[in-house]
């Protein structure tokens, strides 16, 4: 006898279905293996599933051939020795039709893979890299209670957001930080944070033990005088805070912008993880959005740099986990190989922006946005502590122009990538261009074409 594994969310989409892995990653599904997976969470009863796929799906077939469908969805589930039903199947067809006919109808995820939080927006460090656009610091003294918050994130669980990620502002400076981890905790929910590591008091260590569900992200630049330059703070604090986690089994990883002046270093981090047990190190991809006066690495440099960290990795580090974190930063590469050019509706979704398309953030205001990196006045697409969370995915204006817009850029309409690329990230197009229809310039293909064009002689 099966249910359905703990490892997964499952979620109905407009072509089919998604596997969420809790932990990374995703599968497409087909339809019918979708509400196959969805019927085990509500019932484990062969002849239910049965009779539900006759009337539901029109799927007329014998006990035996369930068992061989079931057979091929078995990396889904585990096995379990109690038996639970359904207490009225038609009732649950009814239900699951019209939801399943509503999604049908939408070309966008029925919910995002993430929603990261902003509930405090005062933080005690000043970082040089903050991806945080200068207008929101402006109002950093709005606060509202974790009740607020709370009702945000159960919105979120019933759509099936599988993450949530809380920022800042330093995000443990909030005075409500432990009733909405409590809460988290609760409803089970895989939660990040992303701290500077600087408040690293007995209390909130201890506290941090309680939840299971939470991973550590601490803010680490450099093992040296270029982290406290670049945050006017002193890299001795994160890397006791990180000590302190790990003495305490707290699970944490590190996370450093990656800029000119410290992706040379990244070994010394590598090994201070190593030392330390720290398996998860991320690198994040800066975008410039307040246009500080910062040495910028091109993405084709990214790329560079990320496939050296990664061979140092395979080679000397091969326990840690390592990414690098960015929005389209697949635009580095210098050809894209076959396997990997999007192909599908996910595969699409997933490639190209994911600002209201697999992401969702909310403003320590509750404004709601589509990314952290747009303009808020400009890009608000409500108010989360005014109206549904569910409501404003589905029926925004500004989200609808996110998902439907299309580049005006000459050069980018030409190239053979634009179909799920579409002018690469609106947010550093309107920052530099004054328009979110305008083309990346950060982009390798882009400067190819241009140069394409040039040495033809076209201007």
């Amino acid at each position: 006898m099966f249910k359905l594994s703990d490892d997964y969310l499952i979620r109905r989409e407009f072509f089919g279905g998604l596997a969420i892995i809790l932990g990374g990653g995703e599968y497409e599904l087909d339809e019918i293996s979708t509400e196959i997976l969805l019927f085990f969470e509500n019932s484990n009863n062969i002849h239910q599933l049965k009779y539900f796929l006759k009337e539901a799906m029109q799927i007329d077939i014998d006990i035996e051939e369930i068992d061989n469908i079931l057979t091929q969805l078995e990396i889904f589930f585990e096995s379990t020795s109690l038996e639970y039903k359904l207490d009225d199947v038609d009732e649950y067809i009814s239900s699951m039709l019209v939801e399943r006919n509503s999604i049908n109808n939408i070309n966008y995820l029925s919910a995002p893979l993430s929603l990261s939080i902003y509930p405090n927006m005062k933080c005690n460090l000043s970082c040089s890299f903050c991806f945080i656009s200068d207008e929101k610091w402006d109002e950093q003294n709005i606060y509202y209670d974790a009740k607020k918050w709370i009702k945000v994130i159960k919105q979120a669980k019933d759509m099936r957001v599988p993450y949530l990620t809380i920022l800042g502002g330093e995000p443990l400076m909030y005075r409500g930080i432990w009733d909405i981890l409590d809460y988290t905790k609760k409803l089970n929910i895989r939660t990040h944070i992303t701290t500077n590591g600087t408040i690293n008091s007995n209390s909130v260590i201890q506290k941090l033990k309680q939840y299971n569900n939470l991973t550590i992200k601490v803010s680490l630049q450099s093992l040296d005088e270029f982290h406290n330059k670049e945050t006017k703070g002193d890299f001795n604090q994160p890397i006791k805070f990180l000590k302190r986690l790990k003495d305490n089994n707290i699970d944490c990883g590190i996370h450093t912008v990656g800029l000119k002046g410290n992706y040379g270093k990244a070994e010394e981090i590598l090994e201070f993880c190593e030392e330390n047990n720290i398996n998860d190190f991320s690198v994040g991809i800066f975008f410039n959005i307040n246009k500080v006066d910062i040495e910028e690495f091109s993405l084709v440099q990214y790329r560079e740099k990320n496939i050296e960290v990664q061979n140092l990795i395979n080679k000397k580090y091969p326990n840690i986990k390592y990414r690098l974190e960015g929005c389209q930063n697949w635009t580095a590469e210098p050809t894209l190989k076959e396997e990997s050019i999007p192909r599908t509706p996910f595969e699409v979704i997933k490639s190209g922006c994911d600002a209201a398309q697999s992401r969702l953030e909310v403003m320590n205001d509750g404004i709601l946005l589509g990314c952290a990196l747009f303009n808020k006045h400009r890009h608000s697409a409500g108010n989360v502590f005014q109206d549904d969370l569910s409501s404003l995915w589905k029926h925004s204006k500004e989200f609808e122009k996110l998902r439907n817009f299309k580049t005006r850029d000459n050069d980018c309409k030409s190239c053979n990538f634009n179909y799920f690329c579409n002018g690469g990230c609106p947010a550093m197009n309107e920052k530099y261009n004054d328009t979110i229809y305008a083309g990346d310039e950060r982009c390798n293909f882009k400067q190819n074409i241009k140069d394409m064009r040039n040495s033809n002689g076209v201007i």
